[in-house]
């Protein structure tokens, strides 16, 4: 019968100094599959969390324009006049800049390409028939999944049918 130190030594290779090639191989291999997992992981969360920036962004543009529409239709009926009927049809709004000096809207003022300096697409037209202003703001996606994204919001004036 061996005893247990006999035992022992006979399931030891003969060499062992180190590991095998095959052994290292395997590691690395192993290694890289995490690694690789992990990039891709955290690549895709990245594009999530800037595409749902730039999809918050052009959504608080959108409410900024029709915030501006509900503000003249409620103290200023000059301007909400203008707004129903506008030179070009399609126009967008800076609160910053708008008065009545600026009316009509003029029609060079088709759409802001770059709202405020960001990359953002502003175009609001007024549909008579419904009363009701469209908001439609595109930018280019973060995700690459689609050449361009979009967030369109409808504001129905009061009072219409």
């Amino acid at each position: 019968m061996l005893s247990i130190k006999e035992w022992i030594s006979t399931l030891k290779p003969g060499n062992t100094r180190g590991d095998t090639i095959v052994e290292v191989m395997i590691s690395m291999s192993i290694l890289a599959i995490v690694l690789g997992a992990t990039f891709a992981t955290s690549s895709r969360s990245l594009r999530t969390g800037v595409a749902s920036t730039q999809r918050n962004q052009a959504l608080s543009i959108a409410q900024n324009q029709v915030e501006v529409i509900k503000n003249a239709y409620e103290t200023n009926p000059v301007l909400l006049a203008a707004l129903q009927n506008p030179a070009s049809g399609v126009f967008c709004l800076d609160a910053t800049t708008l008065s009545d000096t600026t009316l009509p809207i003029p029609s060079t003022v088709t759409t802001c390409t770059k709202y405020q300096g960001e990359d953002y697409a502003v175009r609001v037209n007024y549909d008579p028939a419904r009363f009701v202003f469209n908001v439609d703001v595109n930018w280019s996606s973060a995700t690459g999944t689609a050449p361009n994204s979009n967030v369109q919001l409808l504001y129905k004036l009061p009072g219409g049918f």
